[in-house]
């Protein structure tokens, strides 16, 4: 289960609207918008409104599967959100209906920020994000490390995979007996896991010696991501809309409530 969720933070490449967007355009719309849902704006149809056209449009993109990985795998996590949210505001208020109403509201905006950030890793490749830094002046010993860490999860991924498969074929069966014995089965697994991730830290740690990195804090590169006009627009709106939720926040003293 978690080899798939590890595999899903990859990226795809495909020629979408999204995939065009620049990179931290991108993470400052999606950024501000979960700002906003968290601090400005209240209402379960207004976010399950928000969820189904999100979901809609992946889909469209043809990003669907990979966003059904995320929901499927966030499931648990929602659940348990869900029943400590009832109880604590059952506990709280003694109100059935506005407990189950503020519950049902954190378990939405969790799925649209599970949504929002799994679509900025699916369509934003590690080149482009690391071009798109430099871009904006963040230093490259900076940069490489942030771009670096964000190959190794599905790479990470695609290697417990291989790992857990090879097991598989030696007769090791995972889903058998309790929780303390599926536990303990997995030891196979992280040990190997573990040795190669070392290896690779090696191989990566020669391949930048080799490189002079650090030799300049300046470094030329082939590519580049362009701010275009659609970017420019896209933040224009997002920041439109927030300046006008805490416009009213400060002008009323309260969030927006919305259906």
């Amino acid at each position: 289960m978690t080899v798939s969720y590890l595999q899903a933070f990859g990226y795809v490449g495909k020629r979408t609207i999204l995939h065009e967007f620049h990179p931290i355009a991108k993470f400052v719309a999606i950024l501000l918008a979960a700002l906003d849902l968290t601090l400005l704006v209240q209402g379960d149809l207004f976010y399950f409104a928000i969820l189904a056209a999100v979901l809609v449009i992946s889909f469209y993109l043809r990003l669907g599967g990979y966003i059904r990985t995320y929901l499927y795998y966030s499931t648990l996590l929602s659940v348990m959100l869900f029943a400590l949210d009832l109880g604590y505001s059952l506990y709280t208020t003694r109100l059935l209906a506005y407990s189950l109403y503020y519950s049902a509201g954190v378990v939405e905006r969790l799925l649209i920020y599970v949504v929002l950030f799994s679509l900025f890793s699916l369509t934003t490749s590690p080149d482009e994000l690391a071009d798109s830094l430099l871009g904006v002046g963040m230093p490259y010993r900076y940069t490489l490390p942030i771009t670096m860490a964000y190959r190794f999860v599905p790479t990470m991924g695609r290697e417990l995979q291989s790992i857990q498969d090879s097991q598989k074929s030696r007769g090791l069966d995972f889903g058998s007996g309790g929780l303390l014995s599926r536990i303990k089965k997995y030891t196979p697994i992280l040990v190997p896991l573990l040795a190669n991730t070392l290896l690779r830290v090696d191989s990566v740690a020669e391949a930048m010696e080799s490189k002079c990195f650090g030799a300049t804090e300046t470094p030329t590169r082939m590519t580049g991501v362009k701010f275009r006009i659609r970017d420019a627009a896209l933040l224009g709106i997002v920041l439109l809309a927030t300046a006008l939720a805490v416009y009213y926040f400060v002008k009323t003293g309260s969030v927006i409530e919305l259906a």
